[in-house]
């Protein structure tokens, strides 16, 4: 059931089922946050089977059928029932919301439809790793916030409207981030990336288009980060050479290092002066694409002994 928009502004109640879960709160949530006139709406909660009876032509029902009456997520035509949040989420948030919240909505989609995510994503993974990803995924957090609050359903509304806004604001620096990240300078077929005076967070950005490496320098410092993945170091001896040739020095491996040193992470994943951590006291004078020729030639070197292993 579509229900007009300028209705919607003037909701009076809002029906849930007993005992809401995820798709049912997110979806209030949602209403909250995009349909103004739901703010001071009155909360009944309703049996799950409940017919609609006495819904006035202002009222609005969550997640449930309610007679035909009520907003329910959409049917496929095998059989398959999509979440409430993501009609709602269709139907009344702005496209750019739509964006910014799009794993979020992809979440409680997929836990109302399959019944559970970390199986439906992790299908091969232990149950330690399943779990771990339950105990820690957005149904965890709804379950958390009832065993606080208990019956204050609107409290907990309140703190997932909170969350959702948190959210946006996330999503919009990702969108942002992803689009910046074209601004990189790609070398050895797209396996080392070039950023400078970006965002540190484009690495991520980066590293899930296949970019192996980074080297960056920006307002923080300068350095070389890897994904998390790859196995050869970023303190490689060609590339602390270049900080080497610039007269710069190198803290000892795992030490916090001193004013102006070079850090170097212990795994492996980080030779930096500077980072947000840790802003460099002092501004390194190496030259980046230096930094960059060493990597690709370091790269090439530990690719060709991994396939000769192989």
């Amino acid at each position: 059931m579509v229900i007009p928009a300028e209705q919607l502004k003037r909701i009076e109640t809002i029906y849930l089922h007993e005992n809401p879960d995820p798709d049912a709160f997110f979806s209030w949530a949602a209403v909250r946050m995009f349909l103004l006139g739901a703010k001071r709406a009155r909360i009944v909660l309703q049996p799950a089977n409940w017919g609609g009876n006495g819904m006035g032509p202002n009222d609005l029902a969550l997640d449930m059928e309610a007679g035909e009456r009520g907003l329910k997520g959409v049917k496929d035509p095998d059989g398959k029932r999509h979440s409430c949040f993501a009609l709602v989420m269709e139907r009344y948030a702005p496209p750019e919301a739509r964006a910014e919240l799009a794993h979020i909505i992809s979440y409680v989609d997929m836990q109302d439809s399959a019944g559970n995510v970390a199986k439906a994503l992790l299908p091969e993974a232990s149950q330690e790793v399943r779990d771990l990803f339950s105990a820690t995924g957005l149904s965890a957090h709804v379950s958390a916030l009832k065993a606080v609050h208990g019956e204050n359903i609107s409290l907990i509304v309140s703190r997932l409207e909170e969350y959702l806004r948190g959210a946006r604001i996330v999503g919009c620096r990702r969108i942002k981030t992803e689009k910046e990240a074209d601004k990189a300078e790609l070398f050895a077929e797209g396996q080392v990336a070039l950023v400078v005076d970006l965002p540190p967070a484009i690495s991520y950005a980066l590293y899930a288009r296949g970019v192996r490496f980074v080297v960056f320098q920006n307002k923080y410092g300068t350095g070389v980060a890897r994904e998390q993945t790859e196995t050869m170091r970023v303190d490689h001896s060609a590339i602390r050479q270049v900080v080497e040739d610039a007269k710069e020095k190198i803290a000892v491996l795992g030490s916090s290092g001193g004013s102006g040193e070079w850090f170097r992470h212990t795994d492996g994943f980080l030779f930096a002066n500077g980072t947000p951590k840790s802003k460099a006291s002092i501004p390194s004078k190496v030259d980046p694409r230096a930094l960059v020729a060493a990597v690709v030639s370091a790269l090439a070197e530990h690719d060709a002994q991994k396939n000769k292993k192989a």
